[in-house]
């Protein structure tokens, strides 16, 4: 079982700020497709993978007037 967890925050611009909306989550087995768990406000996962893959999650944010952040990945061996 493997627990990933992430913090985001809204960069303050002149007055204010939009706010997240909610992260998208995804993952893949090194090299294959993206797969998505979806969108989420959550900000943990928990996942049983198999041993023997080497897996990539990453999450990204999106405020609440559509402007998405950068993807977060990190690299799981097991």
């Amino acid at each position: 079982k493997v627990t990933f967890r992430w913090t985001g925050s809204d960069t303050a611009l002149q007055v204010l700020t939009a706010g997240l909306r909610y992260y998208e989550v995804q993952r893949r087995i090194a090299g294959g497709e993206w797969a998505s768990y979806g969108a989420t406000t959550a900000t943990s996962l928990s996942t049983s993978w198999a041993r023997g893959a080497t897996y990539e999650f990453r999450v990204r944010a999106v405020d609440r007037v559509g402007n998405w952040g950068g993807w977060k990945t990190v690299t799981v061996g097991l």
